[in-house]
């Protein structure tokens, strides 16, 4: 993908790399039975699948770049996988 930026001396191009690597966002310490939000990086045309550990569950958003996932009370690792890449994020559970 390609786009143009214009300036008063100018016109130069530049070319749109995709991340090489996905990352998760979010607090990686949560209080039992709350909800919080994750986000990675936003892919165009990517399907993304989520997991998380037992006991918790993903409220929406499975299949996007943002989840809401509802913790119990035990911890563990959330991960994502889009366009062959994956990352993880260890979460404990206060």
């Amino acid at each position: 993908m390609l786009f143009a930026l214009s300036t008063s001396c100018e016109n130069e191009e530049y070319e749109y790399l995709p991340p090489t690597f996905l990352k998760i966002s979010g607090v990686a310490s949560v209080t039992a039975n709350s909800s919080k939000d994750y986000y990675t990086f936003y892919l165009d045309d990517a399907d993304y699948v989520w997991t998380v550990p037992t006991g918790a569950s993903i409220t929406s958003g499975q299949g996007t770049s943002h989840v809401v996932v509802h913790f119990g009370t035990t911890g563990g690792t959330i991960s994502v996988e889009a366009q062959g890449m994956k990352a993880e994020k260890a979460i404990t559970v206060n």
